[in-house]
């Protein structure tokens, strides 16, 4: 099986690539590789608005994402340091 039938696209390739944990309901997101950026959007509204983010702060997001921690320092008003 190949990885995108496996629902595993590498980013660097054009066009918009859908969740691999995409739910029947259509509730995920979809993400577009755009060089020096990434966007995101809703699925279920493809001409809705997009987040488009950095290389860096996509980063931050996958590592917030998987372990909870922004690498960031929180201050006491819970604001980012």
């Amino acid at each position: 099986m190949s990885e995108e039938a496996a629902g595993q696209s590498h980013l660097g390739t054009p066009g918009w690539r859908k969740s691999s944990y995409s739910t029947a309901t259509g509730a995920c997101v979809e993400i577009e590789d755009r060089g020096a950026s990434i966007a995101f959007r809703d699925s279920k509204d493809p001409s809705g608005p997009e987040l488009v983010f950095s290389r860096a702060q996509f980063s931050l997001f996958v590592q917030f994402a998987a372990t909870g921690d922004s690498g960031h320092a929180q201050t006491g008003t819970g604001q980012l340091a």
